[in-house]
Formats: structure tokens, C-alpha cells, sequence
């Protein structure tokens, strides 16, 4: 019986291996995953650019900012909805012109939300 069970799970694990190593190392803006209720894409532009074009977002989507800071490698926006729901986008730089950006709306994360945020952005780069 256990045998039964370990053949189906390490082919579901090769399957996921195999997806990631055709797609892990795209770095389209239209590279979109979600794990927890957080979204995370990733785009190809510089972290200043990248930055800017998440606080206009922000701004357009007319959210709260709370915290709004960044350097070369890093950056955080910290907002709010209007029912007080925390708003929390990270960004990363990944290498030369890749910047990875995850948005966590929540607890336990509201994905409708977070993907109107990272559409936001992308029409903003």
C-alpha cells in the first residue's frame, strides 16, 4: 500500500520539477504565481522604476500609505484598503534589470486585490 501511494506523489513531484525548469527562470512581466494568498511577479525593469511605478499604483488605486521606503535591492510599501485591510508589497531586485515584486492583501490574502495591484504596476512600468 505505501508503495502505492509513493509512486503517484513522486510523480506529482517531477511534474512540479519539470514546470519550474521551463518556467522558473522567465522573467516576463506576465510571469505571475500565487502561494498563501501572496501574488508575486516578476518584471523586467531597474528596482527605481519598479518602485515608482508601485507607489503611483498604489496611489491610483487610492490605498493608504503607511510605509514607503526602498533601496538598490530592496523595497517595501506598506498600505491600506479603505475597510483598514493591511496592504504589504515587497520588491527584490533579482539581477540586472529583474525586480520581483509579491503583494500580500490580509491575512490571508485577497488575490483579486492583489492582482488589480499588480496590474496597476505593470501599466505603470
Amino acid at each position: 500500500m505505501k508503495n502505492l501511494i509513493k509512486v503517484p506523489l513522486f510523480a506529482l513531484a517531477m511534474a512540479s520539477l519539470a514546470t519550474v525548469a521551463f518556467t522558473g527562470c522567465q522573467t516576463t512581466q506576465s510571469a505571475v504565481s500565487s502561494v498563501r494568498g501572496e501574488v508575486k511577479v516578476m518584471l523586467s525593469t531597474d528596482m527605481e522604476n519598479a518602485f515608482q511605478a508601485t507607489s503611483r499604483a498604489v496611489a491610483d488605486l487610492k490605498f493608504g500609505k503607511l510605509v514607503e521606503k526602498h533601496d538598490a535591492l530592496t523595497g517595501l510599501l506598506t498600505s491600506t484598503t479603505a475597510d483598514n485591510t493591511k496592504i504589504e508589497i515587497r520588491l527584490r531586485n533579482e539581477g540586472e534589470r529583474v525586480v520581483s515584486v509579491s503583494v500580500q492583501v490580509g491575512a490571508f490574502g485577497d488575490e483579486k486585490i492583489a492582482q488589480a495591484i499588480i496590474t496597476r504596476i505593470k501599466e505603470r512600468i
